[in-house]
């Protein structure tokens, strides 16, 4: 199959579909996904991504890698959730410049801004 990006779907198994899909419904290999997170990233300062299972990277949906982890480390969420972690990390770019994000752990989502 031919995604709008004019690629064929990547190389999936069976729990992806080989694509990704912006809002507007067009798909995208994961190679042209990977490039529009780097361009997302680099105009707006911000970037969701998912803190890979052995900490060192933050990644996109795919796995491609976005960011080098230089620290992480959990806080307590306060409040009456105070039981629940909050992961926080700090983390760098292909350009040297340092991000901060956090969310719930390991393998799963991250939301990061670009510090100034």
């Amino acid at each position: 199959m031919t995604l709008d990006c004019g690629h064929e779907e990547s190389a999936h198994s069976v729990t992806t579909r080989g694509y990704g899909t912006t809002a507007d419904g067009k798909t995208y290999c994961y190679p042209c996904c990977h490039a529009m997170d780097l361009e997302t990233m680099e105009k707006t300062g911000k970037i969701t991504g998912y803190l890979a299972n052995d900490g060192k990277t933050v990644t996109n949906w795919p796995g491609s890698p976005l960011l080098r982890v230089t620290r992480e480390y959990e806080t307590s969420a306060g409040g009456f959730a105070r039981l629940m972690k909050i992961t926080r990390v700090y983390a760098t770019d292909s350009h040297g410049r340092t991000w901060s994000g956090r969310g719930p752990g390991r393998g799963m989502y991250m939301r990061l801004s670009r510090l100034k």
